[in-house]
Parts: structure tokens; C-alpha cells; sequence
């Protein structure tokens, strides 16, 4: 990633795509993690693109310090190892098939955590021009992500039409988490059908 803008301009592409290829279908855009910030970014810099978002423990505006905020000097390619380990999900076997999954990055470069970072800052500041319909969700023991920035993150963005969802007992995967993410499914599924037309 050589840019804060190559997030949100990669998913922009693909919903071109996406619209292109079905324009008579509602299109959502949902994202977790770095995926939900890059949901947030996209949502400001190209507004009523698509029928609403759905971020689950976005990165935000990073305001309390965490795992992998720190050592973001020097080189941008320098590669640090991806901690998954803390505060990700609280079954152990769901756990273990992150860390051994050859899909996941088990190291991120200095770049792309400075470009991370670089995005929280722009969300501080413009998270008030956000105006789409959102759904936001978050682990309040989320290990990564402090759910606290969440909190302030949310009451930040404008929109008319948004929802929080904390999960008082949840880590950082919601979605991966065995004994409630079919009733998370559920929700999102439900937010969604309320907000297409």
C-alpha cells in the first residue's frame, strides 16, 4: 500500500464494478477491521455511492494506544509481525485457525500501518462529513481496537441514520465468534432488508 488513498480508491473500483455488473440490485458495503476504516474513508470521500455501510471494529480514530500503533518509524517496507493472538476471539480454536490461516498477513510493513494511522487522522478529522445509513458494531473486549475510540467514533459521524451495536462480552472477530455470530449474522441481515428498496 503506498497511499492512504489506495483503501478507499481500490474499493471505489470495485464498486463500480459491482454496480456496472448488477445495477438493478441494492448494493452494501461491510467491513471489519482495517476493511471497516477503509468502509468509513470510502464512505466520506464518495457519499450516496451505495445503499448503506456496515462496520464491525473499524479502525478509527486510534486515539488509545494498542498492539500495533507502535513502531511506525523508518522504512515502510520494513515488515513487523502481525500479532494475532490477544483479544481476537475468545474461542481458542477459532484463535488458532487465524494465526494458521495462509490467507492472513502474518506480517504487516511499516507502510501499511503508517497508512493505517494516516487514516485514523482523516477520520478525525471529516468523520462528520459521513452521512450514508450505517450499521457499526463492535467487541467491547476487542483487543485490538479499543472500543472506546469506537464509541467516539460513532457519535462523531453525522448521518441521520445510524446504529451501534456493542457486544459486551465479544473480542475483535464478531463475526467469527462461535456462540453469537449467527444472531450477529442475523442483525446485519436485518439492517440491511430495513435499508433496501
Amino acid at each position: 500500500m503506498d497511499s492512504l488513498a489506495d483503501l478507499y480508491e481500490n474499493l471505489h473500483v470495485m464498486v463500480r464494478r459491482t454496480k456496472t455488473a448488477y445495477p438493478n440490485l441494492p448494493l452494501f458495503v461491510i467491513g471489519h477491521s482495517m476493511g471497516g476504516e477503509t468502509v468509513l474513508l470510502y464512505g466520506i470521500k464518495y457519499p450516496q455511492t451505495v445503499d448503506g455501510f456496515v462496520v464491525a471494529d473499524p479502525v478509527s480514530i486510534v486515539k488509545a494506544p494498542n498492539s500495533w500503533s507502535k513502531g511506525l518509524t523508518g522504512d515502510p517496507k520494513k515488515q513487523l509481525p502481525n500479532v494475532l493472538s490477544t483479544g481476537l476471539n475468545s474461542d481458542p480454536r477459532v484463535v488458532h485457525r487465524i494465526q494458521n490461516d495462509p490467507a492472513n498477513l502474518h506480517h504487516l510493513t511499516v507502510g501499511i500501518l503508517q497508512n493505517e494511522i494516516k487514516g485514523a487522522y482523516s477520520l478525525r478529522e471529516h468523520l462528520t462529513g459521513f452521512k450514508d445509513p450505517l450499521l457499526f458494531l463492535q467487541g467491547q473486549k476487542d483487543g485490538l481496537i479499543d472500543y472506546h475510540d469506537s464509541l467516539e467514533a460513532y457519535a462523531m459521524i453525522a448521518s441521520n441514520d445510524k446504529e451501534l451495536h456493542v457486544y459486551s462480552s465479544l473480542m475483535h472477530n464478531i463475526f467469527d465468534e462461535p456462540q453469537r455470530k449467527w444472531d450477529i449474522y442475523s442483525e446485519v441481515v436485518q439492517w440491511i432488508n430495513r435499508h433496501r428498496y
